[in-house]
């Protein structure tokens, strides 16, 4: 009778444990999301509203940002503050369950059922050279 009541206890706190790492697993995702979501928004909306405006808004944030005799230096600033931007809008969509890795460990074909290239057999080389590339 112990061992039973034992054995339930043991089954519910696993449970309970799963559970909580799937909805703390979730929240994570949620809060990482939004965060980056916002904070990339944030970066278009003012770095990339100044460019309808005035530049000098740039220096209200990050002094001397924005010096009208440094052309290269403003369009460098500008092209990073685009592309950081971009990334952490569309970055957090690597987090999403369903996109998963596109290759599985130990394994040289991708996992997705895309056709392969014409002209290319369907078994390529292209996880072991996305491992290679992630090193």
């Amino acid at each position: 009778m112990m061992q039973a009541a034992r054995a339930e206890s043991a089954g519910n706190e696993r449970r309970f444990a799963a559970s909580a790492l799937t909805w703390s697993a979730r929240l994570l995702v949620a809060a990482s999301w939004l965060s980056a979501g916002l904070f990339g928004a944030y970066i278009l909306a003012f770095y990339g509203g100044a460019l309808r405006g005035s530049m000098e808004t740039w220096n209200s944030v990050l002094p001397r940002l924005y010096e009208p005799d440094t052309p290269r230096a403003t369009i460098a600033m500008g092209a990073h503050f685009l592309t950081g931007g971009i990334l952490l809008i569309l970055g957090p969509i690597q987090l999403i369950g369903g996109a998963g890795p596109l290759c599985t460990a130990g394994s040289d074909e991708p996992t997705s059922s895309r056709p392969s290239l014409p002209g290319r057999p369907a078994r390529f080389s292209f996880c072991s050279k996305a491992r290679w590339a992630g090193r």
